[in-house]
């Protein structure tokens, strides 16, 4: 991250490993920075949202899934991930 900040790939693949070895608060940060690099980057999406649904966070799962609706990605990790928050939020 250090020696291309403004490179979104590296927090990208930095959120995706977390999320592999279960530290998920890391995967969000990571994720979130992604976002705020290339927010048109469909994983970035799927990577917070999913690592907010592993911390039990559902509303705000739903809502980054919803939004990357809204961005118009669509794929089974966009509508898995928001399936799962919607049935844990008994929507």
């Amino acid at each position: 991250k250090q020696s291309y900040p403004r490179d979104a790939t590296v927090p990208l693949n930095l959120s995706a490993s977390y999320t592999q070895l279960g530290k998920f608060a890391k995967a969000e940060e990571n994720a979130r920075l992604a976002i705020n690099l290339e927010p048109e980057v469909f994983f970035s999406h799927a990577n917070l949202g999913k690592s907010l649904n592993r911390q039990s966070r559902f509303a705000e799962a739903k809502a980054v899934f919803e939004d990357a609706e809204r961005r118009g990605f669509d794929s089974t990790q966009i509508n898995t991930g928001l399936f799962t928050a919607a049935f844990a939020l008994g929507d």
